[in-house]
């Protein structure tokens, strides 16, 4: 399925550190109201089918492993992870 109007496509975000898989929109069903957002709030269901065969493939081709794991530590430090301070954590594990 096509991600939704005005949504960028994973690959284009990831440049090349993720495997889309394919998915389908699923109306969210949250009984504990911890997603909000009104009527319409969907969920990208993932085709479990689709990504088991990504895995076998994936495991059974190193040089694919390797660089899609070079890829993704490449990409998680300037797109996922927040510059944070360690003076909280130490001061909560240590003391001040």
């Amino acid at each position: 399925m096509a991600p939704p109007a005005g949504a960028r496509p994973c690959a284009e975000f990831t440049a090349g550190a993720a495997i889309d898989i394919d998915y389908d929109l699923v109306p969210v069903s949250d009984a504990s109201g911890r997603y909000t957002g009104g009527p319409g709030l969907v969920w990208a269901d993932a085709r479990l089918d689709h990504a088991a065969r990504e895995m076998r493939a994936l495991a059974g081709d190193a040089k694919r492993w390797h660089a899609l794991s070079a890829a993704g530590l490449a990409f998680a430090p300037d797109k996922l992870c927040q510059p944070i301070s360690a003076a909280p954590y130490h001061r909560f594990l240590i003391g001040p």
